[in-house]
């Protein structure tokens, strides 16, 4: 995309456009970030997406006009933030740790993993990576298995990083876009049954 990195110069409803007509996810992340930071900029993905969702098929722009519409409906009805809270945004880190099995004196190639979300205040991105990497060697540890052999949790490292503030709700602690096809009418195969689910079926 020509707009990599949008700013106020930048982001006429031209680049609006461009970038909800043929943008990626990094792209729309971008996007996502930058009217999130000036209700202005919503009003203008507004005023694009208006002359687009006469088309049903239009479905990029139809979200983009009810993610303005509802964030907007958000700005107005939330109270005024200070300096501070403008300041310090909310991140989220998506970390891999293994657990590493020594037999012998060796581990093996194919190994347990997790994958776990943390989220936690930060003032830039920079700072917030250096917080996750930080919870990640903290979260380390080591134990003995019931063979008597060691099991150390190790931190493999940081799989993803995302600025939650402004960009998302204060319940969402997660996003990714992506595209599927026909995810609706394929959703008996891609959503797991409600029984699969960890928190039903660790209670039944």
């Amino acid at each position: 995309m020509i707009h990599r990195h949008l700013n106020h110069q930048e982001l006429t409803l031209a680049a609006i456009d461009d970038v909800i007509a043929r943008g990626k996810r990094k792209d729309w992340e971008e996007l996502r970030l930058a009217v999130l930071g000036n209700p202005a900029f919503l009003k203008k993905v507004q005023q694009v997406c208006r002359r687009r969702i006469a088309d049903p098929y239009a479905q990029r722009y139809h979200f983009w006009m009810h993610y303005a519409e509802e964030h907007l409906a958000a700005v107005k009805s939330s109270p005024q933030k200070t300096a501070k809270d403008k300041l310090v945004g909310r991140y989220a880190a998506k970390l891999l740790f293994q657990f590493r099995v020594t037999v012998d004196g060796s581990s093996r190639i194919r190994r347990l993993c997790e994958e776990r979300i943390v989220t936690f205040p930060a003032t830039y991105g920079r700072a917030a990576l250096r917080e996750a990497k930080r919870l990640g060697h903290a979260a380390q540890h080591h134990y003995k298995n019931t063979y008597g052999n060691p099991v150390h949790f190790e931190f493999v490292g940081v799989m993803e990083l995302l600025r939650l503030k402004p960009a998302c709700d204060g319940d969402e602690v997660w996003y990714e876009i992506t595209q599927r096809v026909r995810p609706m009418e394929r959703r008996a195969f891609i959503i797991q049954r409600e029984s699969q689910l960890s928190a039903i079926r660790n209670e039944e």
